[in-house]
């Protein structure tokens, strides 16, 4: 089935598209509100600006499609794949992506608020600028990911991997990075202040200027002088004492 056909039944009352194969079609534009494609195969196919909402995607094959501009609110991607896929300027609020694979995903200024990303993986995925606010990141793993000037306000990212990940300028206030693994991360100019970071592996984190006003590291892992540079005011040190 092609695009133009795919549009037709849509437009004929079909919602049900489940499992076909959509190589390469040519959906810009469409409006596919609350269309079922789980288990569909999308590679390369082009969704640019494409309305979404509430899609069932579970286990969709999207891996090098452009998505670009798309709205996608509280569709489910559960255990789609994704990898090399241009989500960048998508709205992707509230979606169900649980184990989903974004390895190598463009979601430059994506808008994330409130979605749920347990399990997924963002290995070298481009978040910069993208807003993850309120985001459920609990076990993500997010190795080398792009993160620089994004907001992850409130975020949950415990027990999440971010190791050689670069947060630099990027606003984690509030957020949650419990038992989390930030091996050689870049937080230069962060803003940590209020975020857990209990029991969190820090070995070689840049916090040159950080803001960890109001922040707990208590119990967590640093190798030396990973403090220095960064601003500490009624900090929880590692060793559970207050800073001044």
């Amino acid at each position: 089935m092609d695009g133009p056909e795919l549009q037709q039944r849509y437009q004929q009352g079909q919602r049900d598209f489940r499992g076909l194969d959509l190589t390469g079609a040519s959906l810009a534009h469409a409006n596919l509100t609350d269309i079922d494609l789980s288990g569909a195969i999308l590679i390369g196919a082009d969704l640019g600006l494409a309305t979404l909402e509430r899609a069932e995607m579970v286990g969709t094959e999207l891996s090098g499609a452009c998505l670009r501009g798309a709205h996608l609110q509280w569709a489910n991607l559960g255990g789609a794949s994704l990898c090399g896929a241009d989500l960048a300027y998508t709205d992707l609020r509230g979606i169900h992506a649980i184990k989903a694979i974004f390895m190598g995903t463009n979601l430059t200024q994506a808008d994330l608020q409130e979605a749920n990303l347990a399990w997924a993986n963002l290995v070298r995925a481009d978040l910069q600028g993208a807003n993850l606010a309120t985001a459920n990141l609990n076990w993500a793993d997010l190795t080398e990911v792009t993160l620089s000037e994004a907001r992850l306000d409130a975020a949950n990212l415990d027990l999440a991997t971010l190791n050689w990940a670069d947060l630099s300028r990027t606003s984690l206030s509030r957020a949650s990075l419990s038992r989390a693994q930030l091996l050689w991360a870049n937080l230069c100019q962060a803003d940590l202040s209020r975020a857990n970071l209990q029991r969190a592996d820090l070995g070689h984190i840049n916090l040159e200027q950080a803001n960890l006003r109001e922040a707990s590291l208590e119990g967590a892992k640093l190798q030396g002088d990973e403090l220095l540079g960064a601003r500490l005011w009624r900090t929880v040190l590692p060793n559970g004492q207050l800073s001044a």
